[in-house]
């Protein structure tokens, strides 16, 4: 929860995940509340990087290496 203490992560820390769909976890993260900060975007072969921001503004980082 935020307060003046614990901002959200546009202050602070951004969580990282690895996930096997992209796709799916942004719509799923969107259906429950959450906001796409920057789609999809591949990055050559690394596979592929999107960033959201969930019900509190906490930022969340996903990582794909299929595409």
């Amino acid at each position: 929860m935020p307060s003046a203490r614990h901002p959200p992560a546009a202050a602070g820390t951004t969580a990282s995940f690895r996930e096997a769909d992209i796709d799916t976890a942004l719509v799923r993260g969107q259906t429950r509340g959450g906001t796409v900060v920057s789609p999809k975007t591949a990055i050559n072969a690394h596979g592929s990087v999107a960033r959201c921001r969930d019900t509190e503004g906490n930022g969340v980082a996903l990582h794909s290496m299929a595409d």
